[in-house]
């Protein structure tokens, strides 16, 4: 999944989720993901597993509200993840915020054990997330430098997109509808 060709990724991400869909032991899978994957030493693959945990899933969805024998891997995964949000890798930690949020979503009602079972720091690690925008999905949009678009700024400051535009981005909560404004701009102005 930490392919460089977008096509290989995107392969590779739908052949997991086909796999997720029929496997008979999703508790291994999970487990592997974690292993191989979130808590992997190479940042790429990191990443890239925390995005894949980022979409939407419908199969995963269904598999922890329907079987009770996933709380365990669910609260390692959440575990891992958090542990993620922690890393000194901006674009970890990110994703992880990313996967954070589809993680909380997808475990439901169970989302409250899962948390008191984390430990303290972890469970911390999460209340600081979640505090930003008293929801999660909290990314950090602000911006110390004006419209610069200084390497330090924002994340979303690239220096050719107006300042007004900006304001109406960090407005936006959602990452992909940022990236849908700043690609109409891209397209309509440059």
């Amino acid at each position: 999944m930490a392919d460089p060709k977008v096509v290989v990724r995107k392969a590779a991400s739908q052949a997991l989720t086909a796999y997720i869909s029929s496997t008979r032991n999703l508790a291994r899978l999970l487990g592997t993901l974690i292993d191989i994957g979130v808590s992997s030493s190479d940042w790429r693959h990191r990443q890239a597993t925390l995005l894949f945990l980022s979409l939407p899933n419908p199969a995963l969805t269904s598999a922890f509200a329907a079987d009770a024998s996933l709380r365990d891997p669910l609260r390692d995964l959440a575990a891992g993840v958090l542990s993620a949000l922690l890393d000194p890798n901006l674009a970890v930690s990110s994703s992880a915020a990313q996967c954070l949020g589809r993680l909380r979503a997808t475990a439901g009602a169970e989302w409250a054990g899962v948390l008191r079972a984390l430990p303290p720091a972890l469970r911390d690690a999460y209340r600081q997330w979640e505090a930003p925008t008293q929801g999660g999905d909290a990314d950090d949009d602000s911006d110390s430098d004006g419209e610069g678009g200084s390497p330090g700024g924002s994340g979303l400051e690239f220096g050719f997109v107006p300042a007004s535009l900006m304001a109406e981005l960090r407005e936006t909560g959602n990452w992909q509808a940022r990236y849908i404004y700043i690609y109409i701009y891209i397209y309509i102005y440059i």
